[in-house]
């Protein structure tokens, strides 16, 4: 009996069709394997992406401050008393252990050097005040000693210029009165002046002389009053630029007491301040691995 296929009613003959018709073998062969595939698909999304591995090693952390760290007691001595245990979880800040100073007498010991360093400071800046004050009065002295000395300057240069101005006018007066006498004499000698002029005119020829060398001789005065003066301003600033230095190096000199002995000071109070602290404890959160030394170990 002839199956009815539509291309039939078309007009279309295709026997090649008609004879690779599916089986149901395939069929179910197909769905069989299409539905292993569904399954596979849908357990690949529902598994995690993670393998298991077994492997020797070391694992460190990636962050340096997430990985294990040893921690140093802050001062020499024997650990007392642990708080923790290997394995004990700790959060940061937790008191892990107490420790004691080898020398029971040691804090007191430092704290007898800190107090003799401050009383040390503390006469160093005495000093250094007492030194300042000194120093400001020297230069206040070497000022003044100075102006007065500038003072005596300025007023025996003015009687040096007085002393060359009567110099200058007792040369004039001399000049004039070599004349007069010049004058009278060759009178004298033609007979046309009396004696008397003549003598008037020598004795004032003497007379200005004379007054010259009284001036000459007080300008020389003069001149060496200046000079002695100047002399004397030298050594006052010499006398008084040496005290004055002294007392700067004297200054400098405590000062850098005072900065060595303050830095001693502060190394004193840094082993003052580590000795007190007896205490270690985590730095932050994390597990204790091991103990490394036991009670009453140093």
């Amino acid at each position: 009996m002839a199956k009815h296929h539509p291309d039939s009613e078309a007009g279309i003959n295709l026997p090649a069709i008609a004879l690779t018709e599916t089986t149901g073998f395939a069929r179910r062969l197909a769905g069989s394997l299409t539905g292993i595939l569904t399954l596979f698909l849908l357990s690949l999304t529902l598994t995690p992406w993670q393998q298991n591995i077994t492997g020797v090693g070391r694992v460190v952390a990636f962050a340096p401050l997430e990985r294990q760290q040893t921690l140093q007691a802050p001062v020499e001595g024997r650990v007392v008393q642990w708080w923790v245990r290997e394995g004990s979880s700790v959060k940061a800040g937790d008191r892990i252990a107490d420790i004691s100073d080898n020398d029971p007498q040691l804090i007191r010991r430092l704290e007898t050097e800190l107090q003799t360093q401050q009383g040390r400071i503390q006469t160093i800046e005495s000093r250094i005040t007492a030194t300042e004050g000194q120093l400001a009065m020297s230069e206040q002295s070497q000022t003044m000693a100075l102006q007065a000395a500038d003072s005596r300057i300025r007023m025996a240069e003015e009687r040096e210029r007085a002393a060359r101005h009567a110099v200058t006018a007792a040369e004039a007066a001399l000049r004039t009165s070599m004349l007069n006498f010049d004058r009278q004499q060759a009178l004298q000698n033609k007979g046309l002046a009396s004696g008397r002029q003549y003598e008037l005119a020598t004795l004032e020829k003497t007379q200005r002389q004379t007054e010259l060398d009284r001036a000459q001789a007080t300008l020389a005065a003069a001149n060496s009053e200046v000079e002695a003066i100047r002399s004397d301003r030298r050594k006052a600033r010499a006398d008084t630029e040496s005290s004055v230095q002294k007392a700067r190096a004297d200054l400098a000199k405590s000062r850098e007491e005072l900065a060595y002995a303050t830095a001693e000071k502060l190394k004193v109070e840094t082993r003052l301040a580590r000795q007190r602290t007896q205490t270690v404890k985590a730095p932050r959160d994390g597990t204790i691995l091991r103990l490394a030394v036991s009670s009453d170990a140093e």
